[in-house]
């Protein structure tokens, strides 16, 4: 579709990703045209015990493990074929120059996600193939189970304790009318320090688009925050919500779904908890899958609906985008920039509101679609 006033070099595509799978969606907004003349390692630790007496780590910012992670990632993309032989060898290799046991986990994480590709044939044909540790690691291929198996595997044979955790997940496909479209799902918790932090290596080594497997390296689930998790994962353990007071299921399938952009792009818990107590909430703010990874949000709404009218504040951070504006009905508004912070307000009309990036030092560059409004 062409707006009046915004040419669009671009068609949207929503990838159709499979839930049981990795049910992470990768949105391209089309970018738009200005008109014309227009742990072990010093880990800060959740406070509370969990149910079952767990403890929760506090996992990395995406900024800390920029700093922690690029040798170890290095080094575990390059395993050789004969490192990668037996789960005794490739643990051994992989461990081999890791500082501490978080090293270890982030190495076969990191392995995992590049070397195992998601059995779209098999489950689509309901015929899972072989998903033993051994399977794995000589097909390169397997569902969710096989990704936990192997990933506990290459732990405790690194000295790490892991766990495999059993339970539901609903992703891009998810929908409150459909009970068949929240599916069993398997993901792991690993302990460090007494403390448990949870990763899922299937939803982290990519996506499935037109019914194919799309390797997409997901920095998002490793380390995962379990109150953010909960949004998507629901253990059939209580006790690995890891959280003082554990959800129901019910409670769990009343949640809106909240993607991994939603929460890459900062939006706290708290406030998104806030947000859900709200009579008027339907669901939140359409994400759009961003280049940039130092692009975090301070101040925006939640929820996607917005009312004609209403003035609604944006405090956005980035270190990547030269400018960003606000776009009503297709009507610029460009936020004010103060050293690496991009502030204003706007009083929508009646349609959509969309927040747009401009990586280019000029204004009639094309804008990255961040987030999008419906206002009402």
């Amino acid at each position: 579709m062409v707006n009046s006033t915004l040419a669009y070099n671009a068609q949207r595509s929503i990838g159709a990703l499979l839930t049981a799978a990795l049910a992470c969606v990768v949105v391209a907004w089309p970018n738009q045209a200005i008109p014309s003349g227009g742990r072990e390692d010093g880990a800060k630790a959740k406070s509370q015990a969990t149910a079952g007496d767990l403890v929760a780590g506090e996992p990395h910012d995406l900024a800390a493990r920029e700093k922690l992670f690029p040798l170890i990632d290095k080094r575990a993309l390059a395993a050789t074929p004969e490192a990668e032989a037996s789960v005794d060898s490739l643990a051994a290799y992989l461990a081999k120059p890791a500082k501490n046991d978080l090293d270890k986990v982030r190495a076969i994480y990191r392995w995992i996600t590049d070397r195992i590709a998601y059995d779209v044939d098999g489950f689509l044909a309901k015929n899972l193939g072989d998903n033993t540790v051994a399977g794995v690691l000589k097909n390169r291929k397997c569902v969710c189970e096989g990704y936990a198996r192997i990933f506990v595997a290459l732990c405790k044979e690194a000295g790490v304790e892991a766990v495999q955790i059993r339970g539901h997940a609903r992703g891009a496909g998810y929908s409150k009318d459909n009970a068949d479209s929240i599916l069993t799902h398997s993901w792991n918790a690993f302990k460090l320090s007494e403390k448990w932090y949870l990763v899922d290596p299937t939803w982290g080594a990519g996506t499935v688009q037109d019914k194919k497997f799309k390797k997409m390296f997901r920095e998002y689930y490793f380390e995962v925050d379990s109150d953010q998790l909960l949004f998507t994962h629901f253990p059939i353990e209580d006790k690995w919500q890891l959280q003082s007071k554990p959800l129901s299921r019910q409670e769990f399938e009343k949640r809106p779904r909240f993607s991994s952009e939603f929460f890459n792009l900062g939006f706290p818990v708290a406030q998104v908890k806030k947000a859900l107590l709200a009579d008027d909430f339907k669901e939140p703010v359409k994400i759009y899958s961003i280049q940039s990874k130092k692009t975090q949000v301070k101040e925006a709404p939640i929820s996607r609906t917005l009312k004609e009218g209403k003035r609604y504040t944006f405090r956005i951070q980035s270190n990547d985008y030269q400018f960003m504006a606000l776009i009503n009905n297709g009507k610029f508004t460009f936020l004010e920039r103060r050293n690496n912070q991009f502030e204003g307000y706007c009083v929508p009309t009646r349609g959509t509101l969309k927040i747009g990036g401009n990586y280019q030092a000029s204004k009639a560059g094309q804008f990255e679609g961040i987030m999008e409004y419906v206002v009402e």
